[in-house]
């Protein structure tokens, strides 16, 4: 490595206006970031990472942010001096970043191909079939099967994970000097996530790309990173080489952190489904296929499972691998080919109007994106007050809006927050306002798709936690799908695996954790197990 910096970072601070008032997002923050090394910058949600990486490039919300003071030292030139015009230069081509949620940072109105071909013609001579022919080996690349065909498909007709995957190479395709990625894994599960890892690394190698890290993942932090910065709200608490942060944190917030990563299997105090609980749910051979240009594609095949009173199912697999479509079919939101679904015994595919709505209230989601699932345009108190309206469960305005104080209670929430709106909230807030609107209509099962894997990891213990409470208090089922093998261990009674839209193997969580049958599973488990 180099004896000078790619980029110094010295004192940045960003001050935020809200509503009249001031409060410093960044406080004096400082790093060097030297050509082919990795930076990981951690902390919980709010602490000032992004701001942070946001304020180097110029992507800062105006009028309501400021940089009042710092400097950001890029081969000579100071990054936040730089009028709009000369950033434009830098900005896509030296530095090039990969944002948290590719579903609102990629245009839903423009192919996928063109979107990772723009930065590319923007920045170079290269030709439109160059381009093209690049896109699609950097797709491939990323780790997305058949990258030709895909090319040509929306934003809408990709996984989450997969989305991630279009960004990541979308920011790759100028070959950039640095690249700050910001929770560019949050979305996927360990293979994958794996694939993205040694990619970049493979590109440090290569071309001396150097990597600024933003993550909540403290096990990809430790595997991939050089050295941290550790952040609380907004100042740096902690820095220094990654090895020795991880084994000998020097300050309280960092071992905070630290133990809060999940590692264990589910706690006893949530462990009482007895096994004669009676089957709330039972799925029978669920077939799902959709038809992608005319050609039959098969999202589901042939899977069955049942769920108890009380019981948590954990649902792990790879992007792509059925689970969101499973729990799609499983609420109705998309149609089944062939098999049948029972709650309580009574089929769902007949259902219509009245009947419909009736199981619609009993069986509830909690989805992966709580920005995107949430309406921005409605306050807190009117988005977990409009299912209680529908449903009729409280007669008149004070008894509806008691009903929601109750609610925020619940799951952690102030009441005095009831007239906010969702994007005055961070990510597990957020959350916690979806699990409320969830629960708001009594149901006996909650799916929760992802509910954790946007979230740092003290929030995500938290909000895990409060699933598990929750569960015992009101005595709920839950399909709990996640990518996070930790995670689905620490909250699953019962843990199936689905690979190519198959459940290839289900069991106890234990079991299936201490012995796995498939070789599937066993490539997740010890992927999840390096990542420690």
């Amino acid at each position: 490595m180099s004896s000078q910096p790619i980029l110094s970072v010295r004192n940045l601070t960003v001050v935020f206006t809200i509503r009249g008032q001031k409060f410093t997002a960044v406080d004096k923050l400082s790093f060097d970031i030297e050509r082919g090394e990795t930076l990981g910058i951690v902390g919980e949600s709010g602490s000032g990472k992004s701001v942070s990486c946001n304020a180097l490039l110029g992507l800062l919300p105006r009028p309501q942010a400021e940089i009042t003071g710092g400097e950001a030292w890029f081969e000579g030139s100071d990054l936040l001096e730089l009028s709009e015009k000369a950033l434009r230069k830098i900005r896509g081509k030296r530095i090039s970043m990969v944002f948290q949620d590719p579903m609102t940072s990629m245009n839903p109105y423009i192919r996928i191909g063109d979107q990772v071909m723009e930065p590319l013609l923007l920045h170079s001579r290269s030709t439109a079939a160059e381009a093209k022919e690049r896109a699609i080996e950097l797709l491939d690349q990323v780790g997305i099967h058949d990258a030709a065909r895909r090319f040509d498909q929306y934003p809408h007709e990709f996984s989450g994970g997969m989305r991630q995957r279009a960004m990541i190479a979308m920011a790759l395709i100028t070959a950039p000097d640095i690249l700050i990625a910001d929770e560019p894994t949050s979305a996927l599960d360990v293979t994958v996530q794996s694939q993205i890892l040694e990619l970049l690394k493979t590109m440090q190698e290569q071309r001396g790309v150097s990597l600024v890290l933003v993550s909540h993942d403290l096990g990809v932090v430790r595997r991939v990173t050089d050295k941290l910065v550790v952040m609380d709200r907004g100042v740096s608490v902690e820095r220094g080489r990654t090895h020795q942060v991880f084994t000998t944190p020097a300050h309280s917030y960092t071992q905070k952190l630290l133990d809060a990563i999940p590692h264990t299997a589910k706690p006893e105090t949530y462990r009482f489904v007895p096994k004669d609980a009676p089957v709330y749910l039972r799925a029978k051979g669920i077939r799902v296929t959709f038809s992608i240009k005319h050609r039959p594609f098969t999202a589901v095949d042939d899977v069955s499972f049942q769920v108890r009173k009380g019981e948590v199912l954990g649902i792990v697999g790879e992007s792509g691998s059925g689970k969101t479509t499973l729990s799609q079919a499983v609420l109705r939101l998309v149609s089944m080919e062939a098999g049948e679904v029972l709650l309580e015994d009574i089929g769902i595919q007949k259902l219509r109007g009245a009947a419909l709505k009736r199981y619609r209230k009993q069986v509830q989601m909690v989805f992966q994106d709580p920005y995107a699932s949430l309406n921005p345009r409605m306050t807190v108190h009117d988005i977990i007050a409009e299912p209680i309206r529908l449903h009729q469960l409280a007669e008149g305005g004070r008894a509806v809006t008691a009903k929601v104080i109750r609610l925020m209670q619940d799951v952690g929430l102030s009441p005095a927050w009831a007239n906010k709106y969702p994007h005055e909230f961070s990510g597990g807030q957020c959350q916690r306002v979806a699990i409320a609107r969830a629960i708001a209509v009594e149901p006996i099962l909650l799916i929760a798709d992802e509910p954790v894997s946007a979230l740092d990891v003290t929030i995500q213990a938290q909000v895990l936690n409060l699933l598990l409470e929750l569960i015992r208090r009101k005595g709920l089922s839950m399909i709990f799908i996640s990518h996070d093998l930790a995670v689905v261990r620490y909250m699953a009674d019962r843990v199936a695996v689905m690979k190519d839209g198959r459940m290839i193997e289900s069991g106890e969580t234990e079991t299936v954790y201490a012995s796995p049958k498939e070789r599937y599973t066993r490539e997740l488990i010890s992927l999840e197990k390096i990542s420690e």
